[in-house]
């Protein structure tokens, strides 16, 4: 080992000393050029003293090279700036060497235009000689190491004449082990059309992207892979050069880190692949994040289901925000300790307290929240699958009902500031006993946040709503990867199945900034905080871009089988129900849904009977019990919601004669729907309060899977 260590620093030191000689030789044969250039033949007269000025010269040089540290630049990497450089020691020589020639009068004999013209010279040598050895170890020169050393290199297309493509370029020139070759770039453009970035042509755009494959491969050149920026792509962009890459047969994928890019092929870089996340994500919304920090600042928060998809990333972000103490509670053992241990190697000590209980425990629920005196509550405890919901319907609702009446009943015993509950699109015209449960526990959330006993203790009760997140235990995305990594087939419920997507960090990003500006607003008591999911995906759709991203052709290299839709599911979710008004906010990505509330007297009333029939596991009476609820809801809007949405339409369409809705009016209710009321057995303050509030945004409905059955969005001037 030291042998060879020894032997790699002789072989160093014999390359510093052939640099300096080339240097200095240089230097000489620039004085001599320039010398027959001032002088022509007649300076051979005096041969000796040319000789000894000569000789002088190249001494000068030398030390004043060595003094500016110009051999301490390495030549394989000589860029503009190493240019500079050796012009600014050229001149200290010349400077240097004419002084000296002043002084002593044999030099004097040469003309000082001599050194001048020398001094050009070498700045011509120099330079050249260190860009033609950068160019030789790069491979860029006909005798270059890299064109003997690649042989059948793979074949890929570039995109976008940026900076980025010209470091990927220069990374494969600088190491010839890496087996990778760029034959054509692409650019959106037109003026950058057949330019060259380091001898590669740029071949044209996304859109001729097929054809230009085509055409490569009518030369015997095959490109495998369609190579994007590292960053700076918009979503929407990259899905469509994603979408032309697969039509083309070629696989998306990015460019490496950039300090990945320029390391050595000793440690070959890999290409980033492209996650179905960065294509079914949305534009990142900007946050507002004095209003978040203010919120969670030094307070007691708890997160029950710190341990899930959405709860553990709740608490990733809740602990940067520096709250006084972030108490998670999670029944599952194995998954508290996860979290627990994941934010205590980045958390300061003594905050983070992990709590191992049930959300159905009522009396542990209450005894933690007032030991701890809870300032804020982050609800994402639930039974979330469908299938196993259906399965074990006492259990969901248990968990989903019960739990959550349990946890808002303690926020308000310890007079917390806001509760905030995890819902679900499949809460809106449930057809599973999950998607049940979770519109009832919605219900008990609006029904205790509107209650007149509750606003003493001043605590605020908001529900947040939005469809899948992607990547979350059980969802279709890591499904889908399994299957495709042990060759498939892919399973698809349906050929029309569409879901709602939203990654796990925007969903808990915006229900963190939907709770800093909800949780002081009067108006928005009763109301569903419910998240823009942007378009529905298909979900066949989904399953082809996953194959296609994992480098693999749809139905050839992986099958794709339907097996139907199973007990509970629909085929297509909704983030609204008819009877709901939807109004926009100031908040980017959140708008809101109002409905009829219910009381709250009736909500416990049936969260008691939940809890009678569980004992004796009647799971067919409790599904009953809820599912008369909401038949009881659907039945058909109120008189009121009625001529609210009709004059939420006229103020769409007339807004010069829309009213200003304000707090206190009863307008939009008649004594048909306060009978009606009467007869639900509900209070009747609580069917028109939320409609007397004020509605203060403006924006339009995002109901895109019924179009028939658009909800009426109010607008304000």
């Amino acid at each position: 080992m030291s042998d060879s260590i020894n032997a790699l620093a002789g072989a160093a030191v014999v390359r510093g000393f052939a640099r300096i000689f080339v240097d200095i030789s240089l230097c000489g044969v620039s004085f001599l050029l320039a010398v027959l250039l001032r002088l022509g033949v007649s300076a051979f007269e005096d041969g000796a003293n040319l000789l000894l000025n000569i000789l002088i010269f190249s001494a000068v040089c030398a030390v004043a090279f060595q003094i500016a540290g110009l051999w301490l630049r390495s030549w394989r990497f000589v860029s503009v700036a190493d240019i500079f450089i050796i012009l600014r020691d050229i001149t200290i020589a010349i400077a240097s060497y004419i002084i000296l020639s002043s002084l002593i009068p044999f030099m004097q004999t040469i003309p000082l235009s001599t050194p001048l013209i020398a001094g050009v010279v070498m700045v011509n040598m120099l330079s050249g000689v260190r860009v033609l050895y950068r160019c030789y170890v790069e491979g860029s020169l006909p005798l270059g190491v890299k064109n003997s050393l690649r042989a059948e290199p793979v074949c890929l297309i570039a995109y976008g004449a940026t900076t980025q493509t010209d470091s990927f370029l220069r990374s494969l020139q600088l190491d010839s082990a890496r087996p990778y070759q760029v034959v054509g770039i692409i650019d959106d453009d037109e003026a950058n059309r057949d330019r060259r970035i380091r001898g590669v042509k740029v071949v044209g755009d996304a859109a001729e992207l097929p054809a230009i494959v085509e055409r490569f491969a009518s030369s015997s050149v095959k490109p495998v892979s369609l190579v994007l920026p590292a960053s700076g792509l918009p979503r929407q962009r990259l899905r469509e050069l994603v979408d032309a890459a697969t039509q083309a047969g070629l696989r998306a994928v990015r460019l490496p880190r950039p300090c990945d890019l320029l390391q050595r092929a000793s440690e070959p870089f890999a290409f980033e692949p492209i996650e179905v996340t960065d294509l079914l994500g949305r534009e990142p919304v900007a946050l507002r994040l004095e209003s978040i920090d203010s919120l969670i600042r030094n307070k007691s928060v708890v997160v029950t289901g710190g341990g899930g998809s959405i709860g553990s990333e709740l608490c990733r972000h809740l602990l940067g925000r520096a709250p006084a103490k972030l108490i998670i509670i999670d029944h599952s053992e194995f998954n508290l300790f996860n979290i627990q241990r994941e934010l205590a190697a980045v958390g300061p000590t003594g905050v983070v307290q992990p709590v191992l209980a049930s959300v159905r425990d009522r009396k542990r629920i209450h005894a933690i929240f007032a030991e701890a005196q809870v300032q804020l509550v982050f609800h994402a405890a639930a039974y979330k699958h469908v299938p196993m919901v259906e399965l074990n319907p006492v259990e969901g609702i248990l968990t989903n009902v019960v739990g959550t009446a349990n946890v808002a009943d303690a926020a308000a015993a310890v007079g917390a500031t806001a509760m905030i509950m995890v819902s679900t699109d499949k809460a809106v015209k449930p057809s599973s006993t999950m998607g049940l449960s979770k519109r009832i526990a919605e219900a008990y959330c609006q029904a205790i946040d509107v209650d007149d006993t509750n606003r003493s203790h001043r605590t605020r009760f908001m529900v947040v709503r939005f469809g899948n997140v992607l990547g979350s235990s059980g969802s279709v995305v890591p499904i889908f990867e399994e299957q495709i990594k042990g060759g498939g087939p892919v399973t698809v419920t349906d050929p029309a199945m569409t879901r709602y997507f939203m990654t796990i960090p925007e969903a808990v990003e915006l229900v963190l900034q939907g709770s800093a500006f909800g949780f002081d607003r009067k108006s928005w008591l009763g109301a569903i905080l419910v998240l823009d999911m942007g378009e529905p995906v298909h979900i066949v759709e989904l399953a082809h871009r996953m194959i296609a991203l994992a480098g693999l052709v749809p139905k050839k290299d992986i099958a794709i089988e339907f097996v139907g839709i199973r007990d509970g599911e629909k085929l297509h979710e909704e983030l609204f129900d008819d009877d709901e008004i939807l109004e926009t906010t100031d908040i980017p990505g959140i708008r809101l849904a109002r409905s009829q509330v219910k009381s709250l007297a009736r909500m416990r009333d049936l969260r008691d009977r939940i809890q009678r029939s569980a004992q004796s596991a009647d799971a067919q009476n409790i599904v009953a019990m809820l599912r008369d609820v909401i038949k009881k809801d659907q039945a058909g809007p109120s008189a009121g919601v009625i001529a609210n949405q009709q004059r939420a339409r006229k103020a769409r369409t007339n807004s010069r004669s829309a009213r200003r809705y304000r707090p206190g009016r009863l307008a939009f209710l008649d004594r048909a729907s306060i009978d009606q009321t009467h007869a639900d057995g509900e209070d009747p303050a609580s069917a028109f309060g939320q409609i007397s509030h004020p509605m203060e945004d403006i924006g339009p409905s995002a109901s895109v899977l019924h179009p028939v059955h658009p909800p009426a969005v109010r607008q304000t001037p």
